[in-house]
């Protein structure tokens, strides 16, 4: 599986986004909480603080629409996982 630099991407397509989280690498203390997590074995993971003004589904559509394969999401807003630090997008993007 392939994966793109999240961070850039993001970066590029979204130059105004926040971004709070990109990969670890497993021995970052949030890696070692959650091992299954991506940040902890791939440059695609990437989380921000939601974009004013956009919803979630627009963020997705966007990166999609760009060309890109969206291999996990999820809104950490609306919907946090236990491992969640704060309130977030979270996506991991394939070439």
């Amino acid at each position: 599986m392939a994966f793109a630099n999240g961070r850039d991407v993001i970066g590029k397509l979204f130059p105004n986004a926040t971004i709070t989280s990109g990969y670890r690498g497993p021995e970052h203390l949030l890696s070692k909480k959650n091992p299954q997590s991506y940040h902890a074995t791939t440059p695609g993971a990437v989380d921000i603080a939601p974009i004013p003004g956009m919803t979630f589904d627009q963020y997705i559509s966007g990166i999609r629409n760009a060309g890109y394969r969206i291999i996990e999401s999820r809104d950490e807003v609306k919907n946090p996982s236990r491992y969640a630090t704060g309130p977030h997008w979270h996506v991991v993007i394939g070439k």
